[in-house]
């Protein structure tokens, strides 16, 4: 791919459809709580799609995943060299996930888990809005969390890390 392919690619794809897909969700959210706190009627879906966008993120991630450099062996591996980009605290719980065979990766118990069985594997909580969490993902007294907003700012820094990485080593 050529410079201008990889910008119009993240441009239109990443930095347009995904990120308003997904921060509509959020404004939905942010809504419902405003209308609950000065008691106006929301309607009657109130808030935003958390399990929709959950899925939607870690689908979103295996396709921008798809885009980076080097050889894998499996899906799951370039997920995961796609997290490390996302922060330490992703690859940290992936790596905690991968010492146990049953649960694999964050790819398997969460991406897997929400795209072929509706539920992430094992408990899990999925919030739309960012509250004291650091990281979008998570494991705390051994429930999974999953927080939309936070997931959604490290996705595009990441994303943005990349798309930098790849037009520095495309041709013009």
């Amino acid at each position: 791919m050529t410079r201008d392919q990889i910008r119009e690619l993240f441009r239109e794809y990443v930095f347009g459809f995904i990120k308003n897909d997904i921060e509509r969700e959020i404004w939905l959210a942010r809504k419902a709580q405003h209308d609950e706190a000065h008691g106006v009627y929301p309607g009657p879906h109130p808030g935003g799609g958390n399990v929709l966008s959950a899925l939607g993120l870690v689908c979103y991630t295996e396709f921008v995943a798809s885009f980076e450099p080097g050889r894998f062996s499996t899906e799951a591996d370039r997920f995961s060299a796609f997290l490390k980009r996302m922060g330490d605290c992703y690859q940290l719980l992936d790596e905690q996930l991968r010492t146990d065979t049953r649960r694999k990766s964050v790819y398997n118990v969460f991406r897997n888990g929400l795209a072929h069985e509706y539920f992430v594997k094992g408990s899990c909580t999925i919030y739309m809005l960012r509250g004291s969490e650091t990281c979008g993902l998570g494991e705390q007294d051994g429930r999974y969390f999953f927080v939309v907003e936070k997931y959604l700012g490290d996705f595009l820094s990441a994303a943005r890390r990349l798309e930098d990485e790849l037009i520095a080593g495309a041709t013009a």
